[in-house]
């Protein structure tokens, strides 16, 4: 059982890693949306949604008070 903050920053390891000829804002974008499709309580999805974070820091610091 993985943090917010934990997950996110193994998702943007993963897309350094993967996408390495992405610009850095791609990557930060691609692995905003996987964790956001991660989030699997409706109610803390829905919160952290309407927000619209950009970054993946934004949307695990909205998520962390919401577990």
């Amino acid at each position: 059982d993985e943090g917010w903050a934990d997950l996110a920053d193994r998702l943007r390891e993963l897309a350094q890693k993967g996408y390495q000829d992405l610009e850095d804002k791609a990557k930060e974008q691609m692995a905003l949306n996987v964790f956001l499709s991660l989030l699997d309580n409706p109610q803390v999805a829905f919160s952290v949604k309407q927000k619209r974070p950009t970054t993946l820091n934004e949307a695990a610091l909205l998520a962390l008070p919401l577990r």
